[in-house]
């Protein structure tokens, strides 16, 4: 989309934007889509592009026909002319490929992540090894050498109330002050 011609894309944005600033305009919604749907989810901006990257193979590999549950020739819902159909469609694409993707998340970047890991092209490089924490963790040397112990340099997820706040709805365990704890601290940050 990015090297369409800007005019034909220009046209189909509204409000009109400049004409040099098409790929800009893109480019920057992209980023901010994709900063929200890492906030969203409770991932960094890579693991989001991983899901994306995973959810647009699905759904261009998968053997469905375009037109689910439609058996009519006259429907638009695959030209998606009417915002009848748009709705329509987005829903059947949601339930179809989005939600399974979002359910299993955590597995899909598992997965991808091993692939990534053992392939043999890039798996065996010692700085994909560091990158992906799939070397031995060192031996634990004491307090006077933490700064030389690579377990303490490794990548951890942020933690901050709002992943908490998101693990916990997941999890949906029976914790009450937690659960008030959480309601607290959310009123507290807005």
């Amino acid at each position: 989309m990015v090297v369409a011609p800007s005019l034909a894309i220009r046209s189909a944005i509204k409000p009109d934007i400049e004409k040099d600033n098409v790929l800009e305009f893109l480019l920057g919604h992209i980023e901010k889509d994709l900063k929200s749907i890492s906030s969203v989810l409770g991932k960094s901006v890579e693991d989001v592009l991983v899901l994306i990257h995973f959810l647009l193979e699905e759904s261009v590999n998968s053997k469905t026909q375009a037109r689910i549950e439609y058996e009519s020739p006259e429907d638009d819902l695959c030209l998606l002319k009417k915002k009848e159909s748009r709705e329509t469609w987005e829903e059947n694409f949601n339930k179809r490929f989005i939600a399974p993707v979002l359910e299993k998340s955590e597995e899909i970047l598992n997965t991808v992540n091993n692939k990534i890991i053992n392939d043999k092209r890039l798996g065996s490089d010692p700085l994909l090894q560091l990158l992906f924490e799939t070397d031995k963790p060192a031996e634990i040397m004491g307090n006077n050498y933490l700064s030389e112990n690579p377990s303490v340099w490794q990548f951890r997820d942020r933690i901050s109330i709002k992943h908490l706040m998101q693990t916990f709805r997941k999890s949906q365990q029976n914790c009450p002050v937690l659960q008030e704890f959480l309601h607290y601290a959310s009123i507290n940050s807005s």
